[in-house]
């Protein structure tokens, strides 16, 4: 999952980058909430994926 933080940090670093663009602000805004979304669902499925498996 350290790859979630690590884009959402990159996407972060991109955004510090380009300023008040609003052009290059926007994706680099939609890629940061993406990957802070997986970052904090992708756990929580992969949790339910194990208990029903039933592990």
């Amino acid at each position: 999952m350290s790859e979630f933080t690590a884009f959402t940090e990159l996407a972060e670093q991109g955004l510090s980058a380009v300023g008040d663009n609003p052009k290059g602000r926007a994706r680099l805004e939609l890629m940061r909430d993406m990957y802070a979304f997986m970052g904090r669902e992708v756990p929580k499925l992969l949790d339910q994926w194990d208990r029903q498996r039933g592990g």
